[in-house]
């Protein structure tokens, strides 16, 4: 049998084997649920849920992200898989927000999260973990790369503007939208703090990182619980071609975009080149979710694209390492 790779090497040895990847997505599946279950038998109502919510956006998040950043090797990083990833990244996010507005005709906000549904990948709660079984500790540079220049473009630009939208205020300055952003949004501010450390080169205390890395941790299993609460309440709702185009732009169009870039104009290969396009295949994170419910708005369309992206992304990332 003929084995065609589409990258330049396999960048991990052996035989692939499907289990590693279910390991990966079925704990995914399994807090939804458990979240699900505690919805719909009401032991946890809308004003628990979104309590739970506020913890992530407020304390976890900020947490987790401080100490990916502070302890992220920034000298080390490699700058064209960067430029690859974040080039066919913007590219989705734009084509989203634009369908959004131009097809959809929905607010500006939820251009926002629209955009971000489509352009953010579950890169540290799926995609890591994956790596690392697959390659080690080694392979988990390339990926917090990502989650670094996410942290501190993407996501830090879709705060700023939600709350620019949702706070419309004529006689508020553009300058003074940005301060309240930050002064609103503790992950902002966790976000350059983590990475003023990291380029400052200081170790970060042991009590320090202990901390941030119990907080941190409380991240992913709470968002996804809050989500699977949501689902419990709430029908899937939205345009059914907007579900479908945001998700394909997210798993489909954005690995694509990611493997032409990297091999057309940085010419990468071996494990930068297969780290990239994983990513890029990595579901919705309920990142969008954890704004909608923040906000108040698109909440069941996020729910629906967290929830159904992650079911496909079994299979769509499953196809990308047999491929190599």
């Amino acid at each position: 049998m003929v084995r065609i790779a589409l990258f330049s090497e396999q960048p991990f040895s052996g035989i692939f084997r499907l289990g590693q990847i279910i390991n990966a997505v079925l704990p995914v599946f399994a807090i939804i649920g458990v979240g699900w279950l505690a919805g719909y038998r009401r032991v946890v109502d809308e004003t628990a849920a979104a309590a739970m919510n506020r913890f992530v956006f407020f304390f976890a998040l900020p947490a987790l992200m401080f100490r990916l950043l502070a302890t992220a090797p920034i000298d080390e990083f490699s700058w064209p898989l960067l430029a690859a990833y974040f080039a066919g990244q913007l590219l989705v996010w734009l084509a989203a927000f634009a369908a959004m507005a131009l097809i959809w005709k929905r607010s500006m906000a939820e251009r926002v999260i629209g955009a971000v549904s489509a352009g953010l990948p579950n890169h540290v709660f799926l995609a890591l973990p994956i790596v690392i079984w697959l390659l080690g500790e080694a392979g988990a540079l390339p990926v917090l790369m990502i989650v670094a220049l996410d942290s501190l473009v993407i996501y830090s630009v879709t705060l700023v503007l939600m709350e620019i939208a949702t706070h419309d205020d004529p006689d508020r300055h553009p300058f003074r939208a940005v301060f309240d952003a930050y002064r609103r949004s503790p992950q902002l501010i966790t976000i350059l703090l983590g990475l003023g450390w990291a380029l400052a080169g200081f170790p970060l205390p042991v009590a320090v990182e202990t901390a941030t890395t119990f907080l941190g941790a409380a991240a992913a299993p709470t968002a996804l619980f809050v989500l699977g609460s949501h689902l419990s309440r709430a029908r899937i709702s939205g345009d059914r071609a907007m579900l479908a185009s945001l998700i394909g732009l997210k798993i489909i169009v954005h690995p694509i975009l990611v493997w032409l870039i990297a091999t057309g104009l940085f010419g990468l290969s071996g494990n930068d080149l297969w780290v990239a396009v994983l990513v890029a295949t990595a579901p919705v994170g309920a990142t969008s979710f954890v704004l909608g419910q923040h906000y108040g708005l698109f909440r069941d369309e996020a729910s629906a694209i967290v929830t159904i992206s992650t079911a496909l992304s079994f299979f769509t990332m499953s196809a990308v390492i047999l491929l190599m």
